[in-house]
């Protein structure tokens, strides 16, 4: 039961948890991955250039935020510290 809980209290922080642009890209910065980020943008995707270009605000659940993370082969762990979970 304890187990489920904590389950569904960290989904329930990775629903909620949503960054500006800026934010988003400071703690990118901040946590040392802003270059890696930069150097593998010209083999990402055209939607997911688009949703990082244009985006005003950033969702820890967006699918596209998620394809982005796994391609940067970034862990749960490590995208829920980005997002302070």
């Amino acid at each position: 039961m304890i187990v489920v809980n904590k389950t569904k209290a960290l989904q329930n922080k990775r629903n909620a948890a949503v960054m500006t642009a800026s934010e988003f890209k400071l703690a990118l910065f901040t946590q040392g991955y802003l270059d890696q980020v930069e150097a593998s943008y010209p083999s990402w995707s055209k939607d997911i250039q688009i949703m990082y270009d244009n985006s005003q605000t950033f969702e820890r659940m967006n699918p596209t935020l998620i394809s982005m993370m796994k391609q940067l082969g970034f862990t749960d762990a490590q995208a829920d510290t980005l997002f302070g979970i």
